[in-house]
C-alpha cells in the first residue's frame, strides 16, 4: 500500500537509529507497559513532514491514516500521551534535530559552498487586546485580590477601572481590562496567571507584557505592524537544508549571529565556508567575532543596503577610522576625542561616545575594538 521510495521508510530509519537508553531507565518498573519512545518519535516527525502538529490531529491520523498507521505499529497512542511526550522530552526532540543535520552532512547532502542565516518573525497564539501595562497589570492584580475577599459582583468591578483616571492608563487601556476582567470567571487560576506575567515583567523589565502568553514580545512585522511574536532564526546550506534553528525573543537580529554560528558548529564544520548575512546583523561585534573565529563573513553596511535598493545613503554610522595611538575617531579628515560612554537602554551594550568641540559634531560606536 506504501510506495517503496515513501519518506517515511526513511524516518522509520532514522528514529532506529537514534540512542534510546536513557527512556530504558526511565519507563523500567512496574505498571502498564508504556508506548515505546521510538513509535511516538516516529509519529511526531512524520507528522512534521505532513504539516500536522496538533496532538489530537496526530492521534486521529494513527487511527485513519495508514502511513501512520504503519510507522505507529497499529497502536492507538492517546492525544495526551503524545502532547506529554513532547512536553516531558524537549531537549530528545530537539537533539534529534541535529542528528537529522549530521546524517545529511555524513551523506554528503549539504552543499557547504554558502550559507545564509536570517530572522523571521512569526505570531504568538497571543492577541493584542491581552496585552497590558505594568499599571493595568498592578490593578487587575488588586482587582482579582478584591474578587477573592469579597466576591464582589463585575458591575462594581467595572465601576473602579473607570473611576480613578490618574492611573496613567487611557481609555482603551481601561477598556481591555474590563474584557479581561469579564473572562476571568475563575479568579484563582486569575490569579496565577497575573503572578506569572508580574513576575515575567519584573525579570526583563518590560513595559508590556501578554497575559496569554508572558514569554512572547511585542515585535514589529514584514507589515509594519507591532504584534505579539517571537524572532525565528534559521541556517540554510546552499540546497535549501537547515543546518541550524533557533528561537528568540529579541526584536532585532543583530545579537543572533553569534548564537547562530555556534549553533551551526555543533551539527557541521564551519571551515572555509562562505556566511552570509543581511544588514540586520551589521554589527561591530560580529565582524570582530568572525574576524577572530576565521569565518567567511559576507554582511553589506546598512548604507550598503540603502544604495543595493536604489535609496539615498541616511545611514552612514559606519563610515569613520580609528586612530589606536590616540584614541580618536577620524571622520571625513576632522578629528572627534572620547567623550564618554553608557549602557544602551534593554541591552548590556557599552556604547562610546566622540566629540568635536570646535565643530560641535559627534559620533556614538559599540564598545568592540
Amino acid at each position: 500500500m506504501i510506495p517503496k521510495d515513501h519518506i517515511c521508510f526513511l524516518v522509520e530509519e532514522f528514529v532506529e537509529s537514534l540512542d534510546f537508553n536513557n527512556f530504558d531507565k526511565i519507563y523500567y518498573g512496574s505498571g502498564h507497559p508504556a508506548y515505546h519512545p521510538r513509535i511516538l518519535m516516529k509519529i511526531l516527525i512524520y507528522g512534521m513532514l505532513s504539516k500536522t502538529r496538533s496532538s489530537r490531529k496526530l492521534a486521529r491520523a494513527c487511527f485513519e491514516n495508514f502511513v501512520f498507521m504503519y510507522l505507529s505499529e497499529k497502536v492507538r497512542p492517546d492525544f495526551r500521551t503524545i502532547s506529554r511526550f513532547r512536553k516531558d522530552n524537549f531537549d530528545f526532540i530537539k537533539n534529534a534535530f541535529s542528528d537529522t543535520v549530521k546524517l545529511a552532512s555524513k551523506n554528503d547532502l549539504i552543499d557547504l559552498s554558502f550559507i545564509s542565516i536570517d530572522g523571521s518573525v512569526i505570531k504568538a497564539s497571543a492577541g493584542k487586546r491581552r496585552v497590558v501595562k505594568k499599571e493595568g497589570l498592578d490593578i487587575l492584580d488588586k482587582t482579582i485580590d478584591n474578587m477573592i475577599k469579597e466576591d464582589i459582583t463585575l458591575d462594581e468591578v467595572e465601576d473602579k477601572l473607570y473611576k480613578d483616571e490618574q492611573d496613567g492608563l487611557t481609555g482603551m487601556d481601561r477598556r481591555d481590562l474590563k474584557q479581561i476582567v469579564r473572562q476571568y470567571k475563575n479568579v484563582k487560576s486569575a490569579k496565577t496567571q497575573v503572578a506569572k506575567a508580574k513576575e515575567e515583567l519584573q525579570k526583563n523589565n518590560l513595559k508590556k507584557i501578554s497575559l496569554t502568553d508572558p514569554e512572547c514580545r511585542m515585535m514589529q512585522n514584514k507589515k509594519g505592524l507591532a504584534e505579539t511574536a517571537y524572532n525565528v532564526q534559521l541556517s540554510v546550506s546552499k540546497n535549501q537544508i537547515v543546518v541550524a534553528n533557533d528561537v528568540c525573543r529579541d526584536g532585532h537580529d543583530v545579537h543572533q549571529f553569534i548564537p547562530q554560528v555556534k549553533n551551526i558548529r555543533k551539527n557541521i564544520d564551519l571551515k572555509n565556508t562562505p556566511v552570509g548575512v543581511d544588514c540586520g546583523y551589521s554589527d561591530g561585534v560580529n565582524i570582530k567575532f568572525a574576524e577572530d573565529n576565521n569565518i567567511n563573513l559576507y554582511v553589506p553596511s546598512r548604507a550598503q543596503a540603502q544604495e543595493f535598493d536604489g535609496k539615498k545613503q541616511s545611514l552612514n554610522h559606519d563610515k569613520y577610522n580609528y586612530d589606536w595611538k590616540t584614541d580618536e575617531i577620524i571622520v571625513k579628515g576632522m578629528r572627534l576625542q572620547f567623550g564618554h560612554s553608557y549602557i544602551r537602554k534593554n541591552t548590556d551594550r557599552n556604547i562610546l561616545v566622540y566629540y568635536n568641540k570646535k565643530h560641535k559634531l559627534k559620533k556614538q560606536v559599540p564598545e568592540f575594538f
